[in-house]
């Protein structure tokens, strides 16, 4: 598993556009492209319909609503441990 991979497949599932996708996360559109056929070989799934229009698949949908869950507990796990971090601030040395 890539986990950058994984946080492209994110912006696509977000944006729902290769270019607009690969411009806001600095990448090429091929390298998008590459990265999102790796997961969905890696997965054995598709993740996107191409055609009429790029969209996710229900597995698509799956991993895009597991992927905002973990997001989540990691924005929940940083605020927890900054404000653990505050309250002891002089024994951090």
């Amino acid at each position: 598993m890539n986990i950058e991979y994984l946080k492209y497949f994110s912006e696509l599932a977000k944006i729902q556009h290769y270019g607009k996708a690969a411009k806001a996360l600095n990448i090429s559109q091929p390298g998008l492209s590459h990265a999102i056929k790796s997961l969905e070989e890696e997965y054995g799934v598709l993740l996107f319909n191409r055609k009429p229009h790029l969209s996710l698949t229900e597995a698509g949908e799956v991993m895009f609503q597991y992927l905002r869950s973990t997001k989540i507990l990691e924005s929940n796990m940083e605020r927890t441990l900054q404000e653990m971090s505050a309250g002891r601030k002089g024994s951090f040395t």
